[in-house]
């Protein structure tokens, strides 16, 4: 009786330490990663604070599974409705001709219906010269003035700096950033 009891103790205690391994390991949801797992050409997504118009200090970066789009979230610096674009982040978003744009409520606006300051997700391809070219805009939630997303493959890693490029934007690693797998 008193093996059966310890046994069955034991059995529960191997059973939690098991559970717990497996929680600290990332199965039950993502994987703990570091600086050193970031390579050029990993599609990651990036939530942070704009330091200015092209530096985000990275407060979470998540690797994720190859992603055919890039994504932006920020605040618009500038519009020219002429050219149905507008500047994100620093970056030169030009609206293609059927982007879908979308009001807060999720109602279709025309581009013109966009004003400066207002926080934006924009979702496109990044194009060789630099520019985003949005097949979706989407006006954001009221937030901190400072918040930044951005999705999209690493361009660059300098590790002696503590940075990466993605979509042309330059992405700062602090002490503090958590990194983690999808």
């Amino acid at each position: 009786m008193h093996v059966r009891i310890f046994g069955g103790v034991a059995v529960i205690a191997v059973v939690a330490l098991l559970t717990l391994c497996v929680a600290s390991s990332g199965f039950g949801g993502s994987v703990r990663a570091s600086a050193n797992d970031l390579q050029v050409g990993q599609t990651v997504a990036i939530e942070g604070k704009s330091l200015d118009a092209r530096t985000i200090h990275a407060s979470e970066i998540e690797i994720q599974q190859e992603s055919h789009e890039d994504k932006l979230k920020g605040r618009i610096q500038h519009i020219d409705s002429g050219a149905n674009s507008l500047v994100v982040l620093g970056t030169k978003v030009v609206a293609t001709p059927d982007a879908q744009i979308a009001a807060r409520d999720g109602s279709t606006m025309p581009f013109s219906g966009l004003q400066k300051g207002w926080m934006v997700k924009v979702k496109g391809r990044l194009q060789e010269q630099g520019a985003l070219q949005a097949s979706e805009i989407k006006v954001s939630r009221e937030e901190a003035p400072d918040e930044a997303e951005v999705e999209g493959r690493v361009q660059s890693v300098d590790k002696s700096r503590g940075t990466l490029t993605v979509a042309g934007l330059t992405i700062r690693l602090t002490p503090t950033t958590k990194i983690k797998f999808d």
